[in-house]
């Protein structure tokens, strides 16, 4: 058995059983938003637009993980399963 893009993998999900291999899908949160602010110095407040899909809820969950280390610096505005025309209106972009 392969699988891939497997979020939140756990070794222990595989215990006990044989004859699998696969691709973990691990985002770096603190990495990304780190270059991002080497590129972006001047940014003060990062959009996280997430869903409540089970990858949405884990994202989130990393992110409020790592904004600690970027506080007080950033300020996260947390766009939660919204409309892309509610996103729109919201923050007068895109």
């Amino acid at each position: 058995m392969i699988f891939s893009g497997v979020n939140g993998f756990d070794p222990a999900m595989l215990r006990g059983n044989t004859g699998f291999t696969g691709v973990v899908e691990k985002i770096g949160i603190r990495g990304t938003l780190e270059m991002a602010l080497r590129l972006h110095p001047d940014t003060d407040t990062v959009a996280v637009i997430v869903d409540t899909t089970a990858t949405g809820i884990g994202t989130l969950k990393e992110l409020r993980a790592s904004a600690p280390a970027f506080s007080p610096r950033i300020r996260f505005d947390i766009y939660n399963d919204v409309r892309i025309s509610d996103l729109i209106e919201t923050t007068g972009t895109f």
